[in-house]
């Protein structure tokens, strides 16, 4: 027979101050609380009654945590208390409406007395592997507690447990079968002063697809803790990513000398059939690990939104008004520094695997200022902005700081087509002996100050360093043409508006030359002046004579693309250009990912600028324009995207 479990029988007896303990939210929880109470109460078997506190554990985990430690320290009181632990006395404790009729009375066991015993920290240790074949007959899952967490294990959670007590580990896997002999339950032991033992479960795949596996643990009858795991179940043979590599190819990083590879190397694919986030990482003189997440939607569109609420917050706008009432709400810089922190939260929480979260947990000294190079098959993902967090860790929140912040990290482009066209690793050495700096004049726009100082500042200190100015001499768009067929030029820069506009209505990523006006006003202007400030687009590189200049010569090129309106330069502008010049040879490439202000853009360009000159490396160089940049409530600081091997120098500079 059982005993009440704390958790439970707090629940019961605190119910009446449940709402002033927890305010407003108490509407939401109460239903879902109620729910749990009488499932509990109608419960037929210890076990039964185990799995509701379980599930209600689960849910407040994620929607009330505070109220969880609550219940959870009131359960402790009430254990080491007077306070009546028989279900048959579970009225005692009050808060109890159940309307499924009356409760069944349990007596207490004599294995269940308050224990003496001094809680330890443990962790999940879960050993599987994330992906079999149908045609397998069986595969294994090991499961254990250890003293300190293990990066390999596929979720990892803290469990408090009593030392010298035995732990019922419990597997749950619906969708699988079990081969005869196995037994979804084992105990194991734990001794105060090393790992437990290992449970071990045999399972058997049933059916194609993606399914979830959840081990529970129990101590004393009692619910301490539990993980969960994904497992793949394919078609055809195939090694599982724990231990053979996935088809990604390794970026080909020639002699560079002097010059070291990145600390760490980050390959990152997205699986469309199985929607699919797959990491591969690279770690300099050290493993390389293998890591899989599944997303509800393609990066493209999960993208999108968070685009849109970036583009305005650099307007200073509440995307959330926006998107509801299609109004221009204001906002104080503090909510929008909230604002995009909770962005770069939800990306860490929705994009990274469990392990490799676990992995950097277990690193996380090691992470802070090592160069980290993300080499992905796709752009749209802005790495930058991650914002790791953990409520384990002291001060939990943002005290990590974004990944461009923590760390030296560049980007590149990596896939069949382009290492067809470029197979050579990003180089090592950069140059701006000839350049060339545009900033069009905008006289009928008119709302880009910033653009021409930067012009002109880069220009006077390019001169002073004794490079050659190559041009362009004009900024209209058969001018910018010229330039790229025929000018000699290690680096080309341009601060210009950045916009989206195709005779058809699709959008293609452009940056405005000449001119320029807005597509609305066109049809005002004469048929010359709009040919002379057409944009320019990538399919401006689409060029024989070009697409040699870039595999030779492999310049630099920096897009600062400013106040961009509301067209949207955000995905798919900055997508366009990366993959069009990193797949055609450019030694890097910089640019923002979503609307950059022309004040805070200058100073990123002219704070990199002078960080490359004094001979830093390309990733410290753009920490460095962050820095200079980052002002509260303005997010452009974050917008850039840098793609170059990380230890990049500057020819000759220091």
């Amino acid at each position: 027979m059982s005993a009440i479990n704390p958790t439970m029988a707090a629940l019961f007896a605190t119910w009446e101050e449940l709402p002033d303990q927890v305010g407003q939210q108490w509407q939401s929880l109460e239903p879902r609380l109620r729910t749990f109470k009488d499932a509990y109460a109608d419960a037929a078997t210890h076990e039964a009654r185990e799995w509701v506190v379980a599930d209600m554990r689960d849910y407040l985990s994620k929607h009330a945590p505070a109220l969880l430690a609550f219940l959870v320290r009131k359960g402790q009181e009430l254990t080491s208390s007077d306070t009546p632990r028989s279900f048959g006395d579970l009225g005692s404790l009050g808060g109890h409406e159940s309307t499924r009729g009356p409760t069944r009375s349990w007596e207490t066991s004599d294995n269940q007395a308050p224990s003496e015993a001094a809680l330890m920290t443990r962790y999940t240790d879960i050993a599987c592997p994330s992906r079999v074949s149908i045609s397998k007959p069986r595969f294994v899952v090991v499961v254990r507690l250890t003293i300190s967490p293990q990066v390999g294990s596929a979720d990892i959670q803290r469990v408090s447990v009593q030392a010298d007590v035995p732990v019922t580990v419990r597997l749950r896997a619906p969708d699988f079968d079990w081969p005869p002999g196995s037994a979804a339950e084992q105990v194991i032991h734990m001794p105060a002063d090393s790992d437990s033992n290992a449970a071990t479960f045999d399972l058997r795949p049933r059916t194609i697809g993606h399914f979830g596996l959840r081990v529970d643990f129990i101590q004393r009858g009692q619910y301490i803790g539990s993980a969960s795991a994904t497992v793949e179940v394919t078609s055809i043979e195939q090694p599982a990513d724990d231990s053979v590599p996935r088809t990604f190819t390794p970026l080909h990083f020639p002699d560079y000398g002097d010059t070291p590879p990145p600390d760490r190397v980050l390959y990152v694919d997205y699986h469309a059939p199985s929607q699919r986030l797959r990491f591969e990482l690279d770690v300099a003189d050290g493993p390389t690990h293998y890591f899989e997440q599944p997303l509800t939607e393609a990066p493209t569109a999960f993208m999108n939104r968070y685009y849109e609420n970036l583009n305005q917050l650099v307007y200073g706008y509440d995307p959330a008004s926006k998107a509801l009432l299609n109004v221009d709400q204001a906002v104080d810089e503090n909510e929008i520094d909230e604002s995009w922190a909770e962005i770069g939260r939800t990306l860490w929480q929705t994009l990274i695997p469990t392990r490799m979260k676990a992995l950097y947990d277990a690193e996380r000294a090691q992470w802070h200022d090592s160069s980290l190079l993300i080499v992905s098959y796709e752009p749209t993902i802005p790495w930058e902005l991650i914002l790791p967090y953990d409520r384990n860790w002291p001060g939990s929140g943002d005290d990590d700081g974004t990944w461009c912040e923590t760390m030296r990290l560049t980007r590149w482009l990596h896939s069949d087509q382009h290492r067809e066209a470029n197979p050579q690793g990003p180089p090592a050495t950069l140059s701006f002996a000839r350049y060339g700096v545009t900033a069009p004049s905008y006289k009928t726009l008119n709302n880009l100050p910033y653009t021409h100082h930067e012009a002109k500042k880069l220009r006077k200190v390019f001169k002073e360093q004794g490079f050659t100015d190559v041009g362009p001499e004009e900024t209209s768009r058969p001018a910018i043409r010229r330039f790229l067929r025929e000018a000699d030029y290690n680096l080309f820069h341009i601060a210009a508006h950045g916009t989206f506009l195709t005779a058809d209505g699709t959008p293609a990523p452009a940056l405005l030359a000449g001119n320029a006006v807005a597509r609305s006003s066109w049809r005002f202007w004469k048929r010359e002046q709009i040919e002379a400030d057409l944009p320019v687009g990538p399919a401006s590189f689409n060029h024989g004579q070009i697409e040699r200049k870039l595999a030779s010569e492999r310049p630099l090129f920096f897009f600062n693309a400013c106040e961009v309106g509301r067209l949207g330069w955000g995905l798919t502008g900055l997508e366009g250009w990366a993959e069009t010049l990193v797949t055609k040879g450019a030694s890097a490439f910089i640019g923002p990912l979503w609307v950059a202000n022309d004040a805070c853009a200058c100073q990123f360009s002219l704070a990199f600028y002078e960080a490359m000159l004094a001979g830093q490396t390309l990733a410290e160089a753009t920490r460095a324009a962050r820095r200079a940049a980052k002002r509260a409530g303005e997010p452009t600081w974050l917008a850039y995207s840098v793609y170059g091997h990380p230890n990049a120098r500057l020819a000759g500079a220091g």
